[in-house]
């Protein structure tokens, strides 16, 4: 009878031991995902511009694994606007790249005034106002900046204004 007891109280004391590490496995879990979901790229833009076209914000070889890359592209219609217009672009969970790109637009030489363009991700910010523009992207030969307004033009009878963010402001990001 003591045998029986005694096994009794000690599949209870061991089935207890049991559930209280599958609840800390769970928290452990739970706090990783939290984590996660926090690694997301956000990307929103202050401007008004003068001419309708479609924006484009590119975050370029992210990788999948190790075979794989993927892009994505958020693109946007804007239309002319006397007032501030928001853009916001959302990258997804867990992507991530070196590579970000802004391309104002094909169609149409414009004009894009800008208040700022801000940066998400991991709880960090970066807010860049117009004039520090040239210290956080690299402006192509389609792109001429006069103060906060932004300017396109034809190069070589092309017109592609791409603003590409420096490595070393992406690498500021996702560090931490």
């Amino acid at each position: 009878m003591i045998r029986i007891y005694l096994f009794v109280l000690l599949l209870t004391v061991c089935s207890c031991k049991e559930e209280s590490k599958t609840e800390q496995q769970g928290q452990t879990v739970s706090s990783t995902i939290t984590e996660k979901t926090l690694k997301e790229l956000e990307v929103v833009i202050e401007f008004k511009t003068d001419k309708t076209d479609e924006f484009k914000l590119m975050l370029n070889n992210i990788t999948v694994d190790e075979f794989q890359t993927k892009n994505i592209h958020v693109i946007e219609k804007v239309e002319p606007s006397t007032s501030i217009e928001v853009l916001k672009a959302n990258f997804g969970k867990g992507n991530i790249s070196k590579t970000f790109i802004i391309n104002f637009g094909n169609k149409e030489v414009k004009t894009i005034t800008l208040k700022t363009i801000t940066l998400f991700y991991g709880g960090k910010t970066i807010v860049i106002q117009p004039h520090q523009m040239s210290e956080y992207f690299s402006f192509n030969k389609s792109i001429i900046q006069e103060g906060d307004v932004l300017k396109t033009v034809k190069n070589n009878n092309k017109h592609l204004p791409v603003l590409v963010l420096k490595h070393k402001i992406i690498n500021e990001l996702i560090k931490g």
